[in-house]
């Protein structure tokens, strides 16, 4: 996305945590111009002042030390620099908060540990920002309808990838089948038989480092 939006001047370095997560990455065509590296937000392998602008998209979330990691953000971008990035706003009511209820009763879970962590109070996030030096802080949210031909597709894109199917399969992977299908039943008494669709709710903050 990021190839799409920028002239060819511009440079991108792309880094996950997972070496796995960049392999797949690579396999993209017509982003040959992007560095690919593999890094730790707490800890970036890069020089001070080193780029203008740093974007994270729905990783801060599993961030450890939220302001740590802002720190290093802060320390790599030059005087100026913005920096940007995305988690989850409110998930109550969606189909997604149905699935994560569905599936922490049958694993005995509170359903917030079963998707991202919530890091979405736009005063701590603020204070955080702020707190590691960050400015002009802004916060946006951001609204997507999501849809599914039916509940049993939404129940199936729910409990078939993600966070949601690793902690199935680490405590009832031979569930799997009946889970769906009690997931399935609780979308369609929330949406109705028909279609699903529902509003996925995130917010995008954006701040600057202050000049010097």
């Amino acid at each position: 996305e990021l190839v799409r939006s920028f002239d060819s001047s511009a440079m991108i370095t792309a880094t996950d945590l997972n070496p796995a997560m960049l392999d797949r990455a690579k396999s993209h065509r017509g982003i040959e111009r992007v560095t690919w590296q593999e890094a730790d937000a707490m800890a970036l392998p890069f020089d001070d002042r080193q780029f203008d602008c740093v974007v994270c998209q729905f990783g801060v979330m599993f961030f450890p030390d939220k302001r740590a990691a802002f720190r290093e953000a802060r320390r790599v971008l030059r005087p100026g620099g913005q920096f940007l990035f995305s988690v989850w706003g409110d998930r109550e009511g969606s189909p997604f908060d149905v699935a994560g209820t569905v599936v922490g009763e049958f694993l005995g879970r509170d359903p917030d540990s079963l998707v991202s962590p919530p890091y979405n109070d736009v005063g701590v996030v603020q204070a955080d920002l702020t707190a590691a030096g960050f400015s002009a802080v802004n916060c946006e949210t951001v609204t997507k309808v999501i849809g599914s031909a039916s509940a049993c597709e939404a129940a199936i894109s729910m409990t078939h990838g993600g966070m949601i199917r690793a902690a199935i399969e680490a405590q009832m992977p031979d569930r799997l089948a009946e889970i769906t299908e009690a997931t399935a039943g609780a979308i369609e008494a929330r949406f109705g038989s028909g279609p699903v669709e529902a509003p996925l709710r995130a917010l995008l903050f954006t701040a600057l480092r202050p000049t010097e």
